[in-house]
């Protein structure tokens, strides 16, 4: 790229000054790393002239730059046509769940649109909103509780759980969410979720599973901002746990929710771009954010993209960080400032820190901002405490200000939206949904294209010399908040799911045992307490060397116990296999060869089914054709009945990426179709492996097995010596191999590492 315009007729400036040399100008440009084209510059002595300015590259930079690419995802206006307008005299009650609020958060584009929604929703009259806060709460949330309430919006922050989550964070709040819900009983018409982090997940999983408390509940997501395209934009790499669970939920949320929303038709088309992320959702819409009422009381959208109005202060308006074009627009300034141009008298940096540092944030940003203001002559002003209305009132009511916003990559701006909507002036960078907002006759007046500092410094000084243009909205704002509101009116008539009645398949329940016999009466009294027909299930023991007379004394009277039950048509059948076999894996494979059933469930000798444990996942199955159904686990340390939950495993599910490092499918005591589990042809049978379960899901999930994860904890799991609990091996888990089965021979050493450096960082 040349100079560009407005730095060539910088150094001509210069160069015609007194005292100025054209060398000194060009080595001022080439300083700051301007690449300077000889066109640019003037002719020596008294037959110069200016040249003449070529045509600037401001074309708005769509992603992806196909102009093939269909844009047809329907908006609320379309949709209302097709949606009937009941007739209820009942207020619609709507539960919002965010991360991020106005107020207890130093909020970004997340918070403002949430916000936003509740409190346009609460104004309408027609709607009880109720805000499900998930986010790290202030030291007291009791003073936002009562703004809200002002506001007429119920703000409740998510409760503690009652027993402790072994999860990563965001899971575990997810979980908390659907349990929440749960609890509230139908007491919901519509439940709006953003993708970001995934606080939907488990919710929508439940419905598709068919879980009743969710099956009158019409659910919505808004794409905002998935994390992938959060690293990929800040240029951070894919380095931590948290950013593959915040994937997957991320994805999945998409996947099932009844509703997908995206304020542009940009984020639609990525997620369409990425082959991990499935196909939309049918009802997926393009609908601009709405404004806080605060803001579009206030709107006063320009009449006119020609008007230009003097600048005198830059103000970097976003977050400090990568994404949002920190350092373009530092060295941005660093061309303006090293120039003899007419310049603005201010400069401030107008947003809270995110530079993903250690140290505290703001001493951090504050620290970046002077050290590179050392090549500026004015002293910036740095504002990073500011709410998201303060930020807004500075703008609006300062004279003479132009908000810069250079990012990256954007998804539907609410800094660009919210200029627009009050009339402030403003340049940008014609990235993702940005130029869906302005109205195309002053894209080339407002957004400046590539995203370097270069194109930045042209597109600020040309503002400053000629003064900045006041571009229009294509949002009408007042339209933008009925359609809205309307929609959701008309959307809470979700497709009542009437549980179909279910056949009751015949089930084999295999249990391994070897010298326990005290706690496999246990388990096996917890089978028997089964909320299942009992003439459906099987249950096969396979005696794997027990040779403790204890233990042989008790599984003799289990099996006369049994026997007695069969006979009394109490129970389908039962079998007991005594034999000395090499492997856990072993063991389970001799147990569903002994039977026929249609669906066969494993259990240990060590752990105690709840009596939900079948019919849940039966049900499952049944609901959702699945080849696999799993659960979540309440483990216990104690050689007695299980009372007290220790600590309640909390997995995700068919997350394979995940499933690399360690377990994410789901308890051991999972159900298999039989033609699914012959089919991938039973457990391993390695000696004194412990993970043959978590080898076999990730070999199911791998091979496009339908894997299913009920999101109740539906057994006891007894943590103690002995127990068959997975291990992480960094050397190398039999659970690697599936991934190694469908990798390339030359790749398997890189996952091995991968594998073996990540367990020894867990």
């Amino acid at each position: 790229m040349t100079g560009g315009t407005w730095v060539g007729r910088a150094l001509r400036r210069a160069a015609q000054r007194p005292g100025v040399c054209l060398a000194g100008a060009v080595l001022a440009a080439l300083s700051v790393g301007v690449i300077v084209s000889v066109a640019l510059l003037p002719e020596v002595g008294p037959r110069a002239h200016r040249v003449a300015r070529p045509a600037r590259n401001r074309a708005p930079a769509y992603w992806p730059p196909n102009q093939d690419v269909r844009r047809d995802f329907r908006n609320f206006a379309q949709a209302l046509s097709s949606i009937a307008r009941p007739e209820r005299a009942a207020m619609v009650r709507i539960c919002i769940v965010t991360y991020s609020l106005v107020g207890p958060t130093k909020n970004g584009g997340i918070g403002t649109a949430d916000t936003a929604m509740a409190e346009l929703l609460a104004s309408d009259g027609r709607f009880a909103v109720t805000v499900l806060y998930v986010g790290e709460a202030p030291d007291s949330i009791a003073p936002w509780v009562q703004h809200y309430a002002t506001k007429g919006v119920h703000l409740v922050p998510l409760p503690d759980s009652e027993v402790t989550i072994s999860a990563n964070r965001y899971a575990t709040v997810s979980y908390l969410v659907y349990r929440w819900l749960r609890a509230q009983e139908h007491a919901f018409d519509i439940v709006r979720f953003h993708e970001w982090h995934g606080p939907g997940y488990f919710s929508l999983l439940a419905k598709r599973q068919g879980e009743s408390s969710c099956s009158s509940t019409t659910f919505v997501v808004t794409l905002h901002c998935p994390s992938t395209f959060y690293l990929e934009g800040s240029r951070r790499p894919f380095s931590s746990m948290n950013a593959f669970v915040s994937d997957f939920l991320e994805r999945q949320s998409v996947a099932l929710t009844d509703i997908l929303v995206s304020p542009s038709a940009f984020m639609l088309e990525w997620v369409q771009q990425r082959p991990e992320w499935p196909t939309l959702p049918g009802r997926t819409f393009v609908q601009p954010n709405v404004l806080m009422p605060s803001v579009a009381r206030s709107s006063s959208v320009a009449s006119t993209g020609a008007q230009r109005v003097p600048v005198h202060e830059l103000v970097f308006f976003g977050r400090l960080e990568v994404l949002k074009g920190f350092h373009i627009f530092c060295d941005a300034l660093d061309i303006l400032f090293s120039s003899s141009m007419p310049l603005p008298l201010g400069v401030t940096f107008l947003g809270r820190p995110n530079f993903g540092t250690s140290s505290d944030s703001t001493v951090d940003a504050v620290a970046r901002i002077r050290d590179r203001a050392r090549q500026w002559s004015i002293e910036p002003i740095i504002l990073t405490e500011m709410s998201q209305p303060e930020a807004v009132a500075y703008l609006r009511h300062g004279s003479g200000r132009l908000a810069v916003m250079p990012s990256f990559v954007e998804n539907s701006p609410y800094a660009v939206l919210e200029c627009l909507a009050m009339g402030v002036p403003f340049i940008a960078s014609a990235v993702g949904g940005t130029p869906e907002l302005v109205d195309p006759r002053d894209t080339k007046s407002v957004l400046f294209a590539p995203v370097t500092a270069e194109a930045l410094a042209n597109a600020v000084g040309e503002a400053v010399e000629l003064g900045a243009v006041v571009a229009r909205s294509v949002v009408n704002h007042t339209a933008n908040g009925a359609e809205t509101a309307e929609l959701h009116w008309r959307i809470a008539q979700p497709d009542r799911l009437v549980p179909p009645e279910l056949p009751h398949p015949i089930v084999a329940v295999c249990i391994v045992h070897r010298n326990r016999g005290t706690l496999l009466q246990q388990s096996i009294d917890g089978v028997l307490q089964q909320r299942y027909d009992p003439m459906r299930m099987d249950i096969v023991i396979v005696a794997d060397g027990s040779d403790d007379r204890m233990s042989l004394d008790a599984l003799d009277s289990l099996e006369l116990r049994l026997r007695d039950l069969v006979t009394s048509q109490q129970l389908h059948g039962a079998q007991v296999i005594r034999d000395s076999i090499r492997s856990t894996g072993a063991a389970r494979n001799t147990a569903f060869q002994h039977s026929s059933a249609e669906f066969v469930a494993f259990l240990d000798d060590c752990d105690v089914p709840k009596n939900t444990w079948l019919s849940s996942m039966v049900k499952v199955a049944l609901h959702t054709q699945a080849d696999i159904v799993t659960c979540m686990a309440d483990v216990f340390e104690d050689a007695s009945r299980p009372v007290k939950v220790l600590r309640r495993w909390v997995p995700l599910g068919p997350a394979p990426d995940l499933g690399m490092f360690h377990n994410v499918y789901g308890a051991y005591a999972g159900l298999f179709r039989r033609k699914a589990l012959v089919s991938l042809g039973g457990y391993s049978e390695d000696a004194g492996a412990t993970s043959e379960d978590w080898e076999l899901y990730a070999r199911a999930v791998l091979q496009g097995m339908r894997l299913e994860l009920v999101p109740e904890a539906l057994i006891w799991y007894r943590d103690r010596p002995g127990s068959m609990r997975p291990q992480q091996d960094p050397a190398g888990s039999p659970a690697l191999r599936p991934y190694l089965a469908v990798l390339r021979p030359e790749l398997h050493n890189a996952i091995r590492f991968s594998h073996a450096n990540t367990i020894r960082a867990m």
